[in-house]
């Protein structure tokens, strides 16, 4: 709330990613807020050296978020099927370089919900890059797609090829017996820098 009446588009930054990257962007603001940036030297300066990578030893405390999410497991019938998911997705340092991913997880039908059935969906991992690898130390672990159940814990360890890491796009996809993609959520995932 403002006593400007008169909001105007303000050139700002927006942070983004885990690793405080910024960039440029326009909000609408005040007559304050533009004086304020106006004196400032735009994203420059924000954004850390080094782009997009983690260089040397990480995640000493490991790293962890919460989650939460609804689908049904029939999307023929999505009223009467529907779930709730709630967990912790993160990162353990394991040692020397390498990490654990895990996704710790309760799923329920949702309230008042009388069908949904948690152990007809499966947790299926997708990894769009370094496939082969990271596909290779999921399965290691987990000999099969997991069944969702009312609570579980998937992880898997992921060894260190470099010193220097940067955050890879993956996630866990929630299917039904059909095969259908039910939802997805963010699986946290580290990959070597300069692999594909």
């Amino acid at each position: 709330m403002s006593s400007d009446l008169n909001p105007r588009p303000i050139n700002g930054c927006i942070k983004f990613g885990n690793l405080n990257n910024y960039t440029p962007a326009q909000f609408m603001g005040s007559a304050a807020d533009e004086a304020e940036n106006a004196h400032s030297n735009g994203c420059a300066g924000l954004a850390p050296s080094g782009g997009d990578t983690i260089e040397g030893a990480f995640l000493t405390d490991g790293w962890s978020d919460n989650v939460r999410v609804f689908f049904p497991s029939d999307p023929d019938n999505p009223h009467d099927t529907m779930l709730e998911l709630t967990g912790t997705i993160g990162l353990t340092n394991v040692g020397e370089g390498n990490y654990e991913s895990f996704f710790k997880y309760r799923a329920a039908r949702y309230k008042d919900r009388p069908d949904g059935q948690p152990g007809d969906v499966t947790v299926t991992p997708v990894f769009p890059y370094d496939r082969e690898k990271f596909f290779s130390a999921y399965y290691n672990t987990n000999k099969e797609a997991a069944r969702l159940g009312s609570d579980g814990n998937i992880t898997f360890k992921v060894d260190a090829l470099s010193a220097i890491w940067r955050p890879v796009p993956a996630y866990y996809e929630f299917r039904d017996r059909q095969n259908r993609v039910l939802g997805a959520i963010p699986m946290p995932l580290l990959g070597t820098a300069g692999a594909n």
